[in-house]
C-alpha cells in the first residue's frame, strides 16, 4: 500500500498570503471544490495584482503536493501573438502546453490571446468535452485569468463568444484591495513579519497604519507587498513609521528620465538604443529617486556594496541629495 500523501491546506497564509482573509473565505471554499475537479476549466476574474495567480496556484496545490505536478504559467500580457501561438502548440515539446501536460496550465490575461491562439484553446476545451472523441493533448488542469471584462471584449469582437461560454463553467471573482478594507492591515502585518523575521520583526506605527488605510491601492495586493518591502529597506528605527510608507506614485515622481523614456527619446532623436552606460546611469537615477537618495537602501536593492554604489554615483555625477530634498518637501 502506498503511503497517503499529505495535502497542503488551501488557505495556508504562508503559501497564499493574499488570500488569507475571512472576506475571501467563500472564494477559497469554491477553489477547494474546483481543486477536486481537474477536468473543469476555471476562470479567475481579478484586477491586476489582486492575487489571481495565487488563487490559480492554490487550486493547483489542492489536489496533490505541488512538487508532484508542474504548475506552468503562460503570461499573455505584452507577448507577441505568434509567441503565444507557439506556447499553445501541442507538438512543441518546450511549449507551455507540453510542459504542463501532467499538471496545471494557468493562462494569465487570456483576453490578450489572438484569434488563432483562442481557436487553439477552444479546440482543447471542446476535445475534452466531446463524448467518445479523441481528445487533443492537453494539461491535467486548465485555469484562465483575466483582469478585463470578457463580455465587453466579446461585444467588441476581440474575444470569441464560444470561448467565453466554455471558460464560464466555473468563475471565481477576487475584489480589489480597496474593497477589502479590513484586510489591508492584517495583510500588511503578515507581509512585514515575513520580511523582518530575521531581525525579530517590526511593528507598524499608528501613523503608518493610517497612511496604509488612506490609500486607494490601484496596484492591489502586489503594490502593498512592494510598499512593505520598500518600508523595510528604508526604515532604520525599531518600528515602521509613516515616513517609510512610500507609494508608487511618490517613488517614481521627479524630473529624471525613466528607462522607457530613455529608450523612446534616443530612438526618436538619434535612431539608436541606449548604451550600457546610459542604461546604468538611468537605472541608478531611478533607484535613488525610489529610495529618496538613501544610498544604503539603494545598495541593498542593487545587491552591491555601499562603496560600489558611491563610486557609481561619483562616476555619473548624480546629485542624490536632490532626491532627499524632494522627500522633505513632499
Amino acid at each position: 500500500m502506498k503511503p497517503a500523501r499529505t495535502k497542503p491546506p488551501l488557505d495556508d497564509h504562508r503559501l497564499h498570503p493574499y488570500l488569507d482573509s475571512a472576506e475571501l473565505a467563500p472564494v477559497v471554499a469554491l477553489a477547494r471544490r474546483a481543486a477536486a475537479l481537474p477536468a473543469t476549466p476555471v476562470l479567475i476574474r481579478a484586477p491586476e495584482g489582486a492575487g489571481g495567480d495565487e488563487l490559480a496556484a492554490l487550486i493547483h496545490a489542492g489536489e496533490e503536493p505541488p512538487a508532484s505536478r508542474p504548475f506552468v504559467v503562460l503570461h499573455c500580457r505584452g507577448v507577441a501573438e505568434a509567441a503565444l501561438e507557439r506556447e499553445l502548440a501541442t507538438g512543441a515539446p518546450s511549449a507551455a502546453l507540453a510542459r504542463a501536460r501532467t499538471g496545471t496550465l494557468y493562462v494569465d490575461e487570456v483576453a490578450n490571446l489572438g484569434a488563432r491562439a483562442q481557436a487553439a484553446v477552444v479546440g482543447l476545451l471542446e476535445g475534452a468535452r466531446r463524448p467518445g472523441g479523441a481528445a487533443p493533448a492537453r494539461p491535467h488542469r486548465l485555469v484562465f485569468g483575466t483582469s478585463v471584462d470578457l463580455k465587453r471584449a466579446v461585444k467588441e469582437r476581440a474575444f470569441r463568444a464560444d470561448l467565453l461560454e466554455r471558460l464560464s463553467v466555473l468563475t471565481l471573482d477576487l475584489p480589489r484591495l480597496r474593497d477589502r478594507g479590513e484586510d489591508i492591515l492584517p495583510l500588511a502585518r503578515r507581509l512585514l513579519a515575513a520580511r523582518t523575521l530575521a531581525v525579530g520583526g517590526k511593528p507598524l506605527t499608528a501613523g503608518a497604519c493610517a497612511k496604509l488605510l488612506s490609500y486607494d491601492w490601484p496596484g492591489n495586493c502586489a503594490e502593498l507587498a512592494t510598499v512593505i518591502e520598500r518600508a523595510v529597506i528604508l526604515e532604520e528605527g525599531e518600528a515602521i513609521s509613516d515616513a517609510a510608507i512610500i507609494f508608487a506614485r511618490e517613488a517614481v515622481s521627479g524630473g529624471a528620465d525613466s528607462i522607457s523614456d530613455l529608450f523612446s527619446r534616443l530612438v526618436s532623436t538619434q535612431s539608436r538604443p541606449p548604451t550600457i552606460d546610459e542604461l546604468e546611469h538611468a537605472y541608478l537615477v531611478w533607484l535613488l529617486r525610489f529610495t529618496f537618495g538613501n544610498r544604503t537602501a539603494a545598495s541593498r536593492l542593487l545587491g552591491v556594496s555601499y562603496p560600489t554604489i558611491m563610486k557609481k554615483i561619483r562616476d555619473y555625477q548624480i546629485d542624490f541629495k536632490a532626491f532627499a530634498r524632494v522627500r522633505r518637501t513632499a
